[in-house]
């Protein structure tokens, strides 16, 4: 296997001390390979202890969602033309929901939307990913929503071992 053969990836990654009072560091990660339609998120959160967490992804005031929870899964098909999924998954159990929420496009101005909210509580240090595809979906035989094919853009599943 060449070089020209593994897939081109486009990564960023931050983080922020905004926790600091409560002893947690946030770092996060974004994925994207050239070669997909899709990308991912990981959120670190490190530090001591058990905190509770969320992550929010609001949606255009034009879509409607559906979530399924499963453990440590929240999937989420945004109905639409394209359509998305999304996947969150972490180590501890995930809670999800859709909910009303309010975007703007302008200054000053809001328009009723709906936002997918993923919550739980966990000791840190924690990591969270999320897949983001524009890719086909297909319903597996729970009902869940799932990726069509696997990605190489992910993480390798070893990192989540390297948690302390």
């Amino acid at each position: 296997m060449g070089a020209n053969d593994l897939p081109r990836v486009a990564l960023l990654r931050a983080s922020h001390q905004g926790y600091s009072a409560l002893g947690v560091t946030h770092t996060r990660t974004v994925r994207v390979c050239d070669d997909e339609r899709m990308f991912v998120i990981e959120d670190e959160l490190a530090g001591q202890g058990i905190h509770d967490f969320e992550l929010h992804f609001h949606l255009a005031p034009d879509r409607n969602a559906e979530i399924a929870i499963a453990d440590n899964l929240v999937t989420c098909r945004v109905l639409g033309e394209p359509q998305v999924q999304l996947a969150v998954s972490g180590p501890e159990r995930l809670e999800g929901a859709v909910e009303p929420a309010l975007t703007s496009s302008t200054y000053g101005a809001t328009t009723p939307a709906l936002k997918v909210r993923v919550w739980g509580r966990a000791a840190v240090p924690i990591r969270l990913s999320t897949r983001i595809s524009w890719a086909e979906v297909e319903d597996t035989p729970s009902s869940r929503p799932a990726f069509a094919h696997e990605t190489s853009c992910a993480a390798p599943s070893s990192r989540g071992s390297d948690q302390k």
